[in-house]
């Protein structure tokens, strides 16, 4: 019998555990739910500001336009302006054909810098031959036999946009290989819709389908990576001039820069730096990265216009006076 009742205790005993483990079992469970269910809607609250599908952080405070801002447009093939947060945060401000392919002329030229920046040292002599002195668009400053040191051969391509350089640099290393380098860059950059067939960005002898092609979103992604990744050569752009010598150190000239919006006085965002490309096929080009009130940086495109310059002030005053450009405090 009393081994009937032990039994019978212990029984009672295991049974009430269970139920006890059970139940806290339950308690901890519901615990988890609701610490849970509290995380996401924070995370999910205008005070964090969630993760964008682009996966870039929204900040609390998002550029909008002003209350009956009117929709802008240009008479041009292409544009985008693009507004980059110092958090990777980007909002297209105005935009029309962004992803058509169109000739981009000598804004080529910022990948060909890339590139040789890759192949060439700052003191490396850069022959410019018989070959590159004839090329279509040349300058006409370099007497035969001119040599120069990449890093003055860098800003002769950026500053002056001389095509003879361009070609020079693309020959120095073997045109096919340099002009392939080019494309596997623009690949890696993520230019899904660019392709390169020359170094210098001029149109075809004839009527082809070998014309350097890109997008406005293209260009808007190879200026931020310059930007972001190569800022040196964004800072070369920049300059309004340049006392160029050969590799002697002879005077050869003063090239001034093809960008005349670095002399817009009132620009209503600082011009970082740039590119311009203009040939009869690809019209007038040109891309700006500048500052803006808010911390961060603007890119603009502009592709396939009469007048680069004009157009490009147009779109700039649109994004300045049509935003609300009322900086939070950090």
């Amino acid at each position: 019998m009393m081994f009937g009742y032990h039994k019978s205790m212990m029984g009672k005993l295991l049974s009430n555990k269970f139920v006890i483990q059970g139940v806290w079992v339950a308690v901890v469970a519901l615990v988890t739910l609701l610490i849970i269910f509290a995380s996401n809607r924070f995370f999910q609250s205008d005070f964090w500001g969630g993760i964008k599908e682009d996966g870039s952080t929204s900040p609390e405070w998002e550029l909008s336009l002003k209350e009956g801002a009117m929709e802008f447009s240009l008479p041009t093939d292409a544009f985008l302006s693009v507004f980059v947060k110092e958090n990777g945060y980007e909002k297209i401000l105005a935009e029309k054909n962004k992803d058509a392919q169109y000739p981009i002329a000598s804004i080529t030229k910022l990948v060909t810098a890339l590139v040789a920046s890759e192949q060439y040292e700052g003191d490396d002599i850069i022959m410019l031959t018989a070959n590159a002195l004839k090329e279509r668009g040349a300058s006409g400053a370099y007497p035969p036999g001119s040599r120069l040191l990449f890093n003055d051969a860098l800003r002769a391509l950026l500053i002056a946009s001389h095509n003879e350089v361009a070609s020079a640099l693309a020959e120095q290393a073997g045109v096919g290989g340099f002009v392939e380098a080019m494309n596997q860059r623009a690949q890696a950059i993520g230019l899904q819709n660019t392709v390169f067939f020359n170094a210098i960005g001029v149109d075809p002898l004839v009527d082809s389908k070998q014309i350097n092609l890109s997008t406005a979103l293209d260009i808007y992604k190879l200026a931020r990576y310059i930007q972001e990744s190569f800022p040196d050569i964004l800072s070369i752009t920049a300059q309004n001039e340049y006392s160029l010598s050969d590799a002697g150190g002879k005077f050869i000239t003063t090239i001034q820069n093809t960008n005349k919006l670095l002399e817009w006085e009132e620009a209503p965002f600082q011009i970082l730096g740039g590119k311009t490309g203009d040939t009869p096929r690809a019209k007038k080009n040109l891309v700006v990265v500048s500052g803006s009130p808010c911390g961060g940086k603007i890119f603009s495109v502009v592709l396939g216009s009469q007048d680069n310059f004009e157009d490009m002030k147009a779109l700039l005053l649109y994004i300045n006076d049509s935003y609300k450009w009322s900086c939070p405090i950090d």
